[in-house]
């Protein structure tokens, strides 16, 4: 999972930064010292629960798992919902 986020770093904007998207996708800002419980996990979404299109990334902190959307028309698109998925997403309870 750190090799995705080091390259979600990079399609993200200025204003997330790597410890936003691994606060966003695990609930912590840093790796703890024993590791993590469980091995952090990235998923795509096809759809929601409620068979609806999903356009912002969606985690679970429990589990550490980050889920991406994957039905955008275009890199713009996918960075917009990456982006605002990500920065409306401060603090606890992510999903």
């Amino acid at each position: 999972m750190y090799e995705c986020i080091v390259c979600f770093e990079q399609l993200v904007t200025d204003n997330v930064s790597l410890e936003t998207i691994l606060q966003f996708a695990t609930g912590v800002k840093e790796p703890p010292a024993a590791g993590f419980q469980q091995q952090p996990a990235l998923e795509f979404l096809h759809q929601d629960s409620s068979d609806r299109l999903s356009f912002f990334p969606k985690a679970n902190t429990c589990g550490c798992v980050m889920r991406l959307p994957m039905h955008h028309k275009n890199y713009r698109s996918f960075m917009d919902g990456m982006n605002t998925g990500i920065l409306c997403a401060q603090g606890f309870g992510y999903e």
